[in-house]
């Protein structure tokens, strides 16, 4: 369930970068950032403590074998080496709002329901608020920079390369 969920929040991210497919040290480092060793090691059950390369292996195998039942289920589409994968539809099962549609065209509706609720962000006006926010920013910027002139000595970025 949990490797799941980190693909979907792979895939979602794979809209903004444009990658076909992931590899599985990058899902391996992927869920190493989003949860904590502890917790990894409880998921993969492993013993708690220092984790070995052992426990990184094993985990490795884990993470393989998941894949490759994802892969029966069609969720993900394996590379004949198994070294990387590539998502499909199917995955978004793992989104619990998106659980019970019957059909893959109930998706896109779904999935603005979720957007217009406030659950998602649309990524293409998440884009354009950003340019503006940039704007804004900039702007701010400018008058910090002057507000810099004045010597605040725990002002950020006004002393960079100089060592303290």
């Amino acid at each position: 369930m949990v490797t799941g969920l980190i693909i979907v929040a792979m895939e979602l991210e794979k809209q903004l970068s444009q990658k076909e497919w992931f590899t599985t040290n990058q899902l391996l480092e992927r869920m190493s950032n989003q949860l904590s060793e502890t917790r990894m090691l409880e998921l993969f059950r492993r013993r708690p403590g220092q984790q070995t390369q052992y426990d990184l292996s094993k985990i490795q195998d884990e993470i393989r074998k998941s894949l490759i039942v994802f892969d029966r289920y069609a969720f993900i589409q394996l590379s004949k080496d198994r070294q990387s994968f590539q998502t499909t539809p199917a995955i978004y099962r793992f989104i619990e709002p998106l659980r019970g549609l019957q059909q893959e065209s109930e998706i896109p509706q779904r999935l603005a329901e979720l957007i217009q609720d406030g659950y998602l962000v649309n990524i293409d006006e998440a884009a354009r608020d950003s340019v503006d926010e940039d704007l804004a920013e900039s702007e701010r910027f400018s008058a910090e920079e002057e507000m810099d002139a004045t010597g605040d000595l725990f002002a950020s970025g006004t002393h960079e390369g100089e060592q303290l």
